[in-house]
């Protein structure tokens, strides 16, 4: 919509007006999914959907809980709306985005949705044994589609929530979120002194590190190209731990089979789902540009 008003302005289109009062009210919708309370962005407030697809609870990773604790409405749907709405030069730039991929609201939303999907992996577990740094996430704790659709007639694989995977795309997607932290401590654009900001930080510096290394970080850097350095190398490490688990020539499918037993006789890490899902690969391509762009920052810093 924000396109839109500048297109109808500039063609002089009729009925203009339309664009931007749809894109205004977009606005106005899209701050109303801030949960304040529980401190994270909703994916839909719909309650309809919230029934169909299972309450996406930061205690539902693993299983449903009986009294499920908020915040819920968990997705990375919100991280990629975050990441995939940023103005295109000359198309809506007059108005700013709504929520930006390193405002406050949008990384606690990253930090509880690798809270309540990274532990209850085990092939993150077993990732963490062997030093690996990043982590895999999913689409939305208490998943239930795991990648493989059975015959009309034939036993599930898994059935019922928790049966999902961490995906290529979910976790190429937080590495980019990263980077574009990473890119707005370069331009000094960053809320360092927020405590959502913060947390989101030492969680993504720490992902850069393997699993026996972390939880050691007492200050963040004051310095901004000490922070951006460490940023990129979180982000870094979330794309080596994905790539870990891709095929020969780096052949990508949807989902990295979490293991938990969930699927037996599959062994923890192996590819499900879609075989060389596109989006895959447009997801690590999107992260390696943006890991591109601020590597160009940064170089600009330390000039």
């Amino acid at each position: 919509m924000a396109a839109g008003a500048q297109l109808a302005a500039k063609h002089d289109w009729s009925n203009s007006d339309n664009f931007p009062n749809w894109a205004d009210m977009l606005q106005v919708l899209t701050q109303a999914h801030w949960n304040a309370t529980g401190g994270a962005v909703r994916e839909t407030m719909a309650r309809p959907w919230f029934n169909m697809v299972g309450p996406k609870c930061l205690s539902s990773g693993g299983a449903v809980a009986a009294n499920a604790a908020e915040p819920c409405e968990l997705d990375v749907a919100v991280l990629l709306g975050a990441l995939y709405s940023k103005a295109a030069p000359g198309l809506g730039e007059q108005y700013p985005q709504t929520m930006t991929p390193y405002d406050g609201r949008i990384l606690a939303t990253a930090t509880l949705l690798v809270e309540s999907m990274g532990p209850v992996y085990q092939v993150n577990e077993i990732d963490d044994q062997d030093g690996l740094p990043g982590v895999l996430i999913g689409r939305y704790p208490g998943d239930e589609y795991s990648g493989v659709i059975m015959s009309e007639g034939a036993k599930p694989v898994c059935e019922g929530f928790g049966c999902a995977n961490p995906w290529f795309l979910t976790t190429h997607a937080l590495a980019e979120l990263i980077y574009e932290v990473a890119a707005a401590a370069a331009k000094g654009e960053l809320e360092t002194k927020d405590e959502l900001v913060q947390k989101f930080l030492v969680m993504a510096i720490d992902l850069g590190k393997p699993a026996q290394e972390r939880g050691k970080i007492n200050d963040l850097p004051e310095s901004k190209e000490e922070l951006t350095k460490l940023l990129i190398k979180g982000g870094d490490g979330v794309l080596v731990r994905a790539k870990k688990h891709a095929g020969p020539g780096l052949h990508m499918s949807e989902q990295i089979y979490r293991g938990n037993d969930k699927m037996p006789p599959l062994t923890p890490g192996q590819m499900v789902g879609a075989r060389d899902l596109t989006w895959s690969y447009a997801s690590l391509l999107d992260a390696l540009y943006a890991r591109a762009e601020v590597s160009i920052d940064l170089r600009h810093l330390l000039a």
